[in-house]
């Protein structure tokens, strides 16, 4: 089973679509749909938001035992433990370390440039989110757990929102979205409107996945986003 921890239904809409495309392109494998559950009570974006509102005033990244990044790193363990027991009680088997949870929460950041990306104060998140998630490991150790009980943990962060993972799978990418608003902006360049409701109600989300979040697009959004590419490489890996 693969859970997303998402705020938003598009969210949890691009990333079940993108790992079904990574697991056809590289086990032959189609997951269905009732293989993914979204931890839909779990927001992330209250954390989120107000970590990088502190790093964006400072233009830089916290230490890792900073007052601010241990609040969110504690946060982050709180939202992993719910969602572990969470999919305990909604998989029908034990779970195991074959079993996804996708820790996914949009930064709402201009990025500009992919070289911003290893800017201290940009990249920083990543390992403070590992941070939290060796944290949760520990914390299912320490409670009796062994390695083949707990599932793998990947984060997903994009800049500034998910739309700009289906943006660059898109035909005429280049970093001049890097510079786009979440909303309005982007939203509009990816699904044709402004607003996710509206999105939805038209149907132009399902048809912009269907078209473009497929398995050959892969290597599109690998070779342009740079905050999905551990994400691509541990799932793709993970699957030979």
């Amino acid at each position: 089973m693969i859970g997303i921890i998402s705020d938003g239904d598009s969210d949890f809409d691009v990333l079940k679509k993108l790992v079904q495309a990574i697991f056809e392109k590289h086990s032959q494998k189609n997951i269905s749909d009732e293989e993914f559950y979204r931890f839909d009570k779990i927001k992330t974006f209250d954390a989120m938001q107000s970590y990088f509102d502190d790093c964006r005033k400072k233009q830089k990244g916290y230490g890792l035992h900073d007052f601010h990044t241990k609040e969110f790193i504690k946060n982050i363990i709180e939202f992993l433990v719910t969602s572990f027991y969470k999919l305990t009680q909604e998989k029908e088997t034990p779970i195991n370390n074959q079993d996804i949870i996708i820790f996914n929460a949009d930064s709402e950041m201009i990025m500009g440039k992919n070289t911003a990306y290893f800017e201290e104060w940009l990249y920083f998140i990543h390992p403070v989110l590992w941070k939290a998630i060796e944290h949760f490991y520990d914390k299912l150790v320490l409670a009796g757990y062994s390695y083949e009980q707990i599932p793998l943990v990947l984060p997903i962060i994009p800049f500034p929102c998910i739309e700009i993972l289906v943006r660059a799978a898109m035909p005429n990418y280049d970093e001049k979205y890097r510079n786009l608003k979440a909303k309005p902006e982007l939203k509009q360049e990816v699904w044709g409107v402004d607003t996710i409701p509206t999105a939805y109600k038209n149907g132009y989300i399902a048809m912009t996945l269907e078209d473009y979040i497929i398995p050959q697009n892969i290597e599109m959004i690998y070779k342009h986003i740079p905050e999905a590419r551990k994400f691509i490489q541990i799932l793709s890996f993970n699957l030979k």
